[in-house]
């Protein structure tokens, strides 16, 4: 279907036209709705056009409400992919994942417990997992390997 003058070509949503009545209630009517007198003929005519008219401007306006709604409903899930995306080129950027193996190797001996100048009173035990070597065996693979293969964190 060709969209019309003004109609959006994605959504199909029509701004309501200028020319349109914003269909205010005019005073005849405000006196029917507050009695209960029939309309005169000329009137039950006029609203029955009116009925017919804003039946169909009620049809139309369900119909781009239901476009709207599939519109943002698409978009919402493009803006979901779309965070997914950039969270996992953030990961796969981080500057972590560009560190050298002998590197890391070195920050791991800083943070492993040191067993220089320990005494019996102050007993450093490398298997508790609470310690770095265990700790950081935990973060990732390639973490884990190196950890397990580094003796002098032990």
């Amino acid at each position: 279907m060709a969209p019309n003058a003004g109609e959006c070509p994605t959504c199909g949503f029509l701004p309501l036209q200028p020319d349109e009545p914003q269909s205010e209630r005019t005073p005849r009517v405000e006196e029917l709705l507050r009695c209960n007198h029939p309309p005169l003929d000329v009137e039950t005519l006029d609203l029955r056009r009116a009925v017919h008219k804003f039946t169909g401007i009620l049809t139309e306006l369900d119909e781009k409400i239901v476009k709207a709604k599939e519109m943002l409903h698409n978009l919402s899930l493009a803006r979901e992919n779309a965070g997914c995306r950039l969270n996992d080129a953030r990961k796969l950027l981080h500057p972590l994942r560009s560190i050298p193996d002998d590197i890391l190797g070195v920050i791991f001996q800083h943070s492993a417990p040191s067993w220089e100048g320990s005494t019996p009173e102050s007993v450093l035990d490398s298997l508790s997992p609470r310690g770095a070597p265990w700790l950081l065996s935990h973060v990732c693979r390639r973490w884990r390997n190196l950890v397990l293969s580094s003796p002098n964190l032990w």
